[in-house]
């Protein structure tokens, strides 16, 4: 019962902080003008930029104070620098039976930052002494290793969803605190503008409201799902403008590629399919994808990690949709073409790991034939399991971190080779992941937040590749 009403508190609370930001910081006749809706995004080379968004309710100057180290120099006479960026007007529901509201949007590039640098940062309005709390992050560096978290399917759409998600994504960093970035999955939100349904900023600002800290403090590779997909709400949310293909339609998500370290992660706007009804993405992202790996090829990326939102492998009940379907028949031969290592995926709330799966001789996916070598190496205090050399693909869905919990099926169009051993029967906890790569060593970790255990973490799969027998 005490906990119970506890969680209502909690509820009741995360309410009043979306519906009146941060207010008692400065009073009613400012709260117009205080920051919300915060994302920082790579935006360029991963050494040297960042992108940042954000929202305000009225027309104000977007600045960006910047500090090198520690929060204390965000202060300090000659330790920070002042930016400047711009903002539009736009105006979005709040609502299914709401008029359009206005809203300014407010966006900021930096460019010129050091690599492996930790960062400090305020949002707001310097003429107006109005700022946000404040964020971090770390520039890439050259050549160390690296590790990031990831999500799927937020899929927010009350306070309670709200306060979940904040729960899970605090965990995911408690569990990861060294990620350098996050990535997620897509279907932030529940509404959007197709079939019947709304879009909703209300539940944009509930997301971010309630996991604020997280994403303040660290940067966030986003994938558009088919519930972010509103006339150009994803990219209103998140600065990808530097890294968007020149006269892509950027209508109901973005594609792009992010080169970070010896990795190259290519992000598919898989919303195209829903727009030319096909399920099939269009011909000019099937282009870009080839080239996109072909350069990566050309630079030596040791890894090469393709993020979609609508799995095409997978327990979910999606699996037989006609949409699916398609897109797995364009997609699947062309993954295996490209050597693409991982495929990262969401939009069915399960989880599944696949085998290795490659194209054989007469053009099937199949899983690989005779088996990888397997050997033991100590890996951060752990001895771990490497795959050598695997010759193909694995598939992944880390579940979801909201609570819509999906149902596991049985495809009757498609094997699955499923792999990992986690097969809940109900499928009711949240799951998140993590990978962690150092030269030709990937480990890849899946935990659980177990919410009946008070949110114990526990591990329920892991997956280990070594590319050369580490061979330099």
């Amino acid at each position: 019962m005490f906990s119970a009403l506890k969680n209502t508190i909690a509820i009741i609370l995360m309410s009043i902080i979306i519906m009146f930001p941060l207010c008692a910081a400065y009073g009613t006749e400012n709260d117009d003008f205080i920051p919300y809706c915060i994302s920082v995004t790579f935006d360029g080379d991963v050494q040297s930029c960042r992108g940042f968004t954000w929202y305000t309710d009225n027309p104000c100057a977007s600045d960006l104070l910047l500090a090198e180290d520690s929060i204390d120099k965000l202060s300090e006479y000659g330790a920070a620098r002042l930016y400047q960026g711009s903002s539009t007007q736009l105006q979005r529901y709040t609502g299914r039976n709401a008029i359009k509201k206005q809203f300014s949007m407010h966006r900021l590039a930096l460019t010129e930052l050091k690599a492996d640098t930790s960062y400090v940062y305020k949002l707001g309005d310097a003429g107006r002494g109005i700022w946000s709390q404040p964020g971090t992050f770390h520039t890439a560096a050259r050549d160390k290793s690296f590790s990031f978290i990831i999500v799927a399917d937020s899929q927010v759409e009350d306070a309670e969803d709200f306060m979940h998600t904040a729960r899970v994504l605090d965990s995911a960093v408690q569990t990861l605190p060294k990620a350098d970035f996050l990535i997620h999955l897509g279907d932030f939100v529940q509404s959007y503008s197709s079939e019947g349904s709304f879009e909703n900023f209300a539940e944009w600002q509930g997301f971010f409201a309630s996991a604020q800290k997280e994403l303040m403090n660290t940067t966030i590779l986003p994938v558009a799902g088919n519930h972010d997909m509103s006339n150009n709400v994803f990219c209103n949310h998140f600065a990808l403008d530097k890294l968007t293909p020149v006269n892509a339609n950027t209508e109901t998500g973005v594609y792009y590629a992010v080169n970070y370290g010896n990795s190259c992660f290519m992000v598919l706007n898989t919303n195209e399919g829903y727009q030319n009804g096909s399920g099939s993405i269009s011909q000019e992202q099937l282009e870009w994808l080839k080239s996109t790996a072909a350069k990566a090829d050309q630079r030596g990326v040791k890894w090469k990690i393709l993020l979609i939102h609508r799995a095409i492998y997978s327990f979910g009940r999606h699996m037989d949709s006609e949409d699916i379907i398609a897109l797995r028949a364009q997609l699947a031969p062309l993954i295996s073409d490209l050597g693409i290592d991982l495929v990262l995926q969401g939009h069915d709330h399960v989880y599944m790991r696949s085998k290795v799966l490659f194209k054989s001789a007469s053009g099937q996916i199949i899983p690989q034939i005779g088996g990888t070598e397997l050997i033991d190496q100590l890996w951060a205090g752990d001895k771990i399991n490497f795959a050598v050399n695997p010759p193909g693909t694995s598939y992944i869905i880390p579940n979801l971190i909201g609570r819509q919990y999906g149902s596991r099926i049985i495809s009757r169009t498609v094997q699955v080779y499923p792999e990992a051993s986690y097969k809940p029967d109900d499928n009711d906890d949240p799951v998140f992941a993590g990978i962690t790569i150092e030269g030709h060593r990937l480990v890849y970790r899946a935990y659980v937040y177990e919410q009946e255990g008070n949110g114990q973490v526990k591990e329920i799969d892991r997956y280990a590749i070594l590319k050369d027998n580490g061979k330099l």
